[in-house]
């Protein structure tokens, strides 16, 4: 079973690709919720392999919330939440 990954995004689109790379496919599912960005962050991260959620309401909490409810459709394990402009 692969370690859910919420990654709040927001304006996001010259980091995520570099954040979504560098992660251990084989080890993580991430999950990128896009939280009222006017640029191509979800796109390039769906063209990743990301899971996407474009959310309305803005912020990292809200995100995070909405994150930790969709995982909890398809999982429970304890997820990691990160940052989208880190580098693991």
């Amino acid at each position: 079973m692969k370690t859910p990954v919420i990654i709040p995004a927001y304006n996001e689109e010259l980091n995520i690709k570099t954040t979504l790379d560098s992660l251990p496919a084989d080890l993580v599912e991430p999950y990128v919720m896009v939280n009222g960005s006017t640029d191509k962050t979800a796109q390039i991260a769906e063209l990743t392999g990301a899971k996407v959620f474009n959310l309305i309401e803005q912020g990292r909490l809200p995100a995070v919330q909405d994150g930790l409810r969709q995982i909890g459709k398809w999982t429970r394990e304890p997820p990691l939440i990160i940052d989208a402009d880190t580098r693991y």
